[in-house]
C-alpha cells in the first residue's frame, strides 16, 4: 500500500501556516493603511466645528465643584490651539477622529450626542475611554505611541489638564494663588483637603 504524500496533520499544518500568514499580512496591511491615514495633513476645520464637544468632555474631567469646571476657563481654545500648533500630524489625527469616535459611540449607545448624554452617560464614556488606555500593555502602548502618535484621551486629558490649571480661573480658584509670594519654604506641610499651591 502506497503511503500519501500528504498525510492529514501536514494539511491541517499547511492551512494553519496559511491562516496565520493572512492575519499577519491583514495586521501589517492595517498598520500600513492607519499610519498613512494619520499621516496626511488634518482637517482642522472639524475642530472648530466640535468646539462644544471638547469643552463637554473636558468638564467631565474636571468638573464643577467649589471650583470652576474646565470650560470656565475657556480650556476648549486651549485645546484646539495646542493640537494644531504643538502636535505631531499623527496625534491631530488621532484627536480629530476621537472626537468622530465619541459621538459614533454615544449615537450608538445613547442614540444622542455626548452633549445631549445625561452626566452619568457622560462618565460612562470617559470610562470606556479610560480603561481602554488602561488595558494596553505598557511596550505596546509605547511602541504605538512612537508609531501611530498620541491616542485621543490622552491628548485630551494631557492638555485639559495644562489648559485649566494654567488658566486664572484653575490657578486662583482651584489652586491656592499669591501674586507675591512669601519666603521660600522647600517641605510645606498640607493638611487634609487643603489645596495645592499655584505659586511658592
Amino acid at each position: 500500500m502506497l503511503t500519501p504524500i500528504f498525510t492529514p496533520e501536514m494539511k491541517r499544518r499547511a492551512v494553519l501556516g496559511r491562516l496565520a500568514a493572512l492575519a499577519g499580512l491583514a495586521v501589517v496591511s492595517y498598520v500600513g493603511f492607519r499610519w498613512l491615514r494619520l499621516n496626511t495633513s488634518p482637517n482642522f476645520e472639524e475642530l472648530s466645528q466640535h468646539k462644544k464637544l471638547i469643552a463637554a468632555l473636558a468638564d467631565v474631567i474636571i468638573p464643577k465643584t467649589d471650583s470652576p469646571e474646565a470650560s470656565e476657563s475657556g480650556v476648549e481654545e486651549f485645546i484646539i490651539r495646542m493640537i494644531i500648533e504643538c502636535s505631531d500630524t499623527k496625534t491631530q489625527n488621532n484627536f480629530i477622529d476621537g472626537l468622530k469616535e465619541v459621538e459614533d459611540y454615544c449615537g450608538q449607545k445613547f442614540n444622542t450626542s455626548f452633549i445631549g448624554c445625561s452626566p452619568d452617560q457622560k462618565n460612562q464614556v470617559i470610562t470606556v475611554l479610560s480603561d481602554r488606555e488602561k488595558s494596553k500593555n505598557v511596550i505596546v502602548a509605547k511602541a504605538q505611541r512612537k508609531l501611530l502618535g498620541n491616542t485621543f484621551f490622552a491628548t485630551l486629558k494631557e492638555y485639559t489638564v495644562i489648559g485649566y490649571f494654567t488658566s486664572k480661573a484653575g490657578a486662583t480658584e482651584s489652586l491656592r494663588y499669591s501674586l507675591v509670594p512669601s519666603k521660600y519654604i522647600a517641605c510645606q506641610p498640607y493638611a487634609t483637603g487643603e489645596k495645592a499651591w499655584a505659586t511658592f
